[in-house]
């Protein structure tokens, strides 16, 4: 499937102060206003497994909604689709969901999953392949997507907790979704059942650590892995049947990953998968590094969850991205380091840095994807970085074969 064909149819000190900011501002008409399709503060991003459309989410702060909003990129073109998505709340994460059976390398969500900080929930927006559009019901005067679209607001109780951050999004069962959810106020983990309606149930819950920021689910295991703000951990959950239990199942802490820490302020942040689904990066502030964790199968089955290396990078690492741009194609990771401006490059195999990108205020999110500018040109890997405080999207070549790998191509703004 040609997703540019469907495209052409239409034509931290990041969380500690933007949170006291969200906390201060409700809805002061002082807020700054609305800037049309800009991706304000953009949070998070994901794409599709093809790399040719990436969901960009972000928080406005605007007069009207006091939310933020989606946008989806053309990465062939690097031209944002026409239109955007309001939803509502300060945004945590975001995942998308795919059908079930999907061949993996062309597979179109069926749906964009965000976290929203300001309300405790989630909200879930319709993805249209024919249009490339992302739709969640008819907003209402504050601004949210419809009821039928959220989970957990409007409640008396906030059933995944306080503060929701990161979400994870995984095949279970025929018709069913299992979507695991971590609150960094509340120090939650809580897995939930969705049907291909946007429909969930609470499957369970765990109490973790406070801080609780990214989640992530490795395939040959099944285990899901939790990184923490607010100590020196990494949790690890796996999820057994239990027919005593009115869903069926419940979830179970394994033993957590004890890191090395050198402060007592700030700790892991992004988490990322190797191409081979072997080990498991994590971005970590204390020490300012990143953390890689053998995650394969032991003689038991069970993963072994052993700290294979500690490499050292610039201050403030917060997310990963991962791309087979290095020798012989194996895999280099691109870290967001946002106090220092720039994306590290590290390649774990040497396990030192190789290069270090150097960008406009506040990189964060980072997402690198495989794809050609059109039919019949060979497929080259770029790197897409948000930049928090610029409003903006850093596009950078990073494919061996690039004359200009590693140099910042262009700045994207969302407008018009």
């Amino acid at each position: 499937m040609d997703l540019r064909r469907h495209a052409a149819v239409i034509g931290p000190l990041l969380a500690g102060a933007v949170a006291l900011l969200l906390a201060a501002c409700g809805d002061n008409p002082g807020l700054p206003e609305d800037l049309g399709n800009v991706v304000r503060y953009p949070m998070a991003m994901a794409a599709v497994p093809s790399g040719e459309l990436l969901f960009v989410a972000g928080a406005n702060f605007d007069r009207a909604f006091r939310g933020g909003k989606v946008r989806i990129l053309d990465t062939a073109r690097d031209e944002y689709v026409a239109g955007s998505l309001e939803i509502p709340g300060y945004v945590g994460g975001v995942a998308l969901q795919y059908p079930q059976g999907a061949t993996p390398t062309a597979a179109l969500p069926e749906k964009l999953l965000v976290t929203s900080r300001d309300d405790d929930a989630i909200t879930w927006a319709g993805f249209s392949s024919q249009n490339a559009t992302l739709n969640c019901g008819t907003h209402g005067s504050a601004g949210q997507c419809d009821s039928g679209h959220r989970f957990g607001f409007p409640t008396d109780t906030t059933p995944i907790g306080n503060d929701p951050m990161g979400i994870d999004v995984v095949p279970w069962g025929p018709g069913y979704w299992r979507v695991t959810v971590v609150t960094a106020a509340s120090a939650k983990a809580t897995v939930l059942r969705m049907d291909a309606k946007g429909q969930f149930v609470v499957v369970d819950q765990i109490a973790l650590t406070t801080g609780l920021y990214a989640v992530k689910t490795v395939p040959a295991t099944g285990r899901t892995y939790i990184s923490t703000m607010g100590a020196p951990y990494l949790h690890v959950l796996r999820i057994d049947a239990d027919p005593t239990r009115p869903t069926g199942y419940k979830v179970v802490a394994e033993p957590t990953l004890v890191l090395p820490s050198v402060t007592a302020t700030s700790y892991g942040r992004g988490l990322a998968l190797s191409s081979d689904g072997a080990r498991l990066y994590l971005a970590d502030r204390s020490p300012q590094a990143v953390l890689e964790v053998d995650v394969t199968p032991g003689p038991s089955g069970a993963p072994r969850n052993a700290i294979a290396a500690v490499m050292t990078i610039g201050p403030g690492p917060s997310e990963i991205a991962v791309a087979p741009t290095g020798p012989n194609g194996r895999d280099l990771l691109y870290v967001s380091c946002f106090n220092d401006d720039a994306v590290w490059v590290l390649d774990p195999y040497l396990r030192q840095t190789v290069d270090v990108i150097r960008l406009p205020h506040g990189p964060y999110a980072v997402t690198t994807v495989h794809v050609a500018a059109k039919a019949g040109d060979p497929k080259l890997w770029k790197l897409y970085v948000a930049l928090f405080g610029a409003h903006k999207l850093a596009v950078v070549p990073i494919d061996p074969a690039s004359a200009a790998r590693n140099m910042v191509q262009s700045l994207l703004s969302g407008n018009p």
